[in-house]
């Protein structure tokens, strides 16, 4: 048990203790079916001890910034206090960190704690979608949505954790149970509340910094529940469980405003935003796609769209794979895709249009999208895998290709075997085996339009 010169003397004291009292509590209470492989025991204890010591819980935050922050930008760093934070979602950022430690040693002990914290933050009190069953606490209204937020987050979080880093059982279980509680949760807040007021009216009335950080983590929070699905969809070829009719929730704000320290800081990227001459107040992700589906792009439009930032443009090109799979050649006409063709073809050409990286901007902020940073201090400012987000709108891109040159087959050729389809003869190497744990179909998908490229530069 620690001192009490310790507990007064680090802020992390306390909220590694409760993590140790929950993890003991699970352990030694868990259910029959429970996905927790060990029994508590005085070893295990010192073990538990040791893994979420506060130094611990400092050093493996601190990498989670550093590492994971930029490919995962929705909780908001500058307020961010884990000694104020609920227990679970700190030990499901803590594992994150850890499993990005240069210490191999960090990176093999966080895995003896991936189940029992993905156990702790799925019986989470305030993980669950009946809102009526928390709202008979004492709290108030505000914190019981805060709190449930938080619980959301944290499952997000446990979802990339375990597929990433867990076992096969582990990652199995997070695309067929984990990932469905996150999308009802995600119902349950609804998608259309993910949206700020219009804020040129805040900033006139008085702008109140805590309330937009916290409708930007909702906002920030639910569109990377798209996104999630979106890649489960592409790696796994897992059906998604989302439509685009569903995606209600606003785009994110410019980084700049998200990662401003201070309220004054943030104020006044907001001014600039919203001040901009192709502001939108609440533009969302349906309305962005349905703009992109049209046949042609107005010039403001094209503009817009060249503002918004990678985080969006990632957002919505994972989404056209979503979009894509929910056409089959044998039920289906070419006519239907041709809303996503003129997407996927805007899409690009907004891509190419975007300014160099050092003149690059959005809505008149400033943009951290070019810059290499040397001091740890603000290397969580960096952008993540979102740089890549043309290799998303290329795969998305290649289905319909293929999707069409299949409806094309079926047409011209009746009716085509199932053995012609598994062999890739008519789907053009389309993934047809669903829910699988490994990425073979989509390295095989890759390859073929690769071989394709080439074959016809010959």
């Amino acid at each position: 048990m620690a001192s009490a010169s310790i507990l007064d003397s680090d802020p992390l004291a306390f909220k590694a203790l409760d993590i140790v009292s929950r993890v003991k509590e699970a352990t030694m209470l868990k259910p029959r079916n429970s996905i927790i492989p060990f029994t508590w025991s005085a070893m295990v204890e010192e073990t538990c001890l040791r893994f979420f010591s506060p130094s611990n819980l400092s050093k493996f935050i601190e990498w989670y910034w550093i590492s994971w922050y930029p490919h995962w930008p929705v909780i908001h760093k500058p307020t961010f206090q884990a000694s104020a934070t609920p227990s679970t979602l700190v030990a499901a950022m803590v594992l994150i960190g850890a499993s990005y430690s240069p210490e191999q040693a960090d990176r093999d002990d966080s895995r003896m704690w991936l189940n029992v914290i993905e156990e702790l933050v799925f019986t989470d009190e305030y993980f669950c979608d009946d809102v009526d069953m928390i709202t008979a606490s004492d709290l108030h209204p505000s914190t019981v949505q805060r709190r449930r937020l938080q619980a959301l987050q944290a499952a997000h979080a446990m979802c990339l954790c375990q597929a990433y880093e867990g076992d096969d059982n582990s990652k199995r279980r997070a695309r067929h149970h984990r990932m469905n509680a996150v999308v009802a949760l995600a119902r349950a807040f609804g998608f259309a509340q993910g949206k700020h007021t219009d804020l040129r009216d805040t900033i006139e009335r008085g702008f109140s910094w805590s309330r937009f950080v916290e409708r930007e983590e909702l906002i920030r929070t639910l569109i990377y529940v798209f996104a999630l699905d979106s890649g489960f969809l592409i790696f796994y070829n897992l059906p998604p469980k989302l439509v685009v009719q569903e995606a209600t929730v606003s785009l994110i704000c410019p980084e700049a405003c998200f990662q401003a320290h201070t309220a004054a800081e943030c104020e006044e990227y907001v001014r600039m935003w919203t001040s901009h001459r192709l502001y939108s107040p609440n533009f969302s992700l349906s309305s962005a796609i349905e703009i992109l589906c049209s046949k042609q792009l107005s010039p403001d439009h094209r503009d817009l769209f060249v503002e918004i930032g990678s985080v969006n443009l990632l957002i919505i090109a994972a989404v056209f794979n979503s979009m894509a799979f929910h056409f089959r050649p044998a039920l289906g006409q070419i006519a239907e895709l041709v809303p996503l063709q003129h997407a996927i073809s805007h899409w690009g050409e907004i891509w190419a249009a975007r300014p160099p990286p050092g003149m690059r901007s959005a809505f008149g902020t400033s943009s951290t999208e070019p810059v290499s940073f040397t001091s740890q201090r603000e290397m969580w400012k960096r952008l993540g895998f979102m740089k890549h987000a043309h290799e998303f709108w290329m795969l998305s891109r290649i289905i319909v290709e293929r999707l069409v040159a299949s409806q094309r087959h079926v047409v011209h050729a009746g009716d085509i075997s199932d053995h012609a389809r598994r062999q890739g003869q008519v789907s053009g190497e389309i993934p047809d085996q669903y829910d699988r744990g490994d990425m073979n179909q989509l390295r095989t998908l890759i390859l073929g339009a690769i071989r394709s490229t080439l074959s016809s530069k010959e």
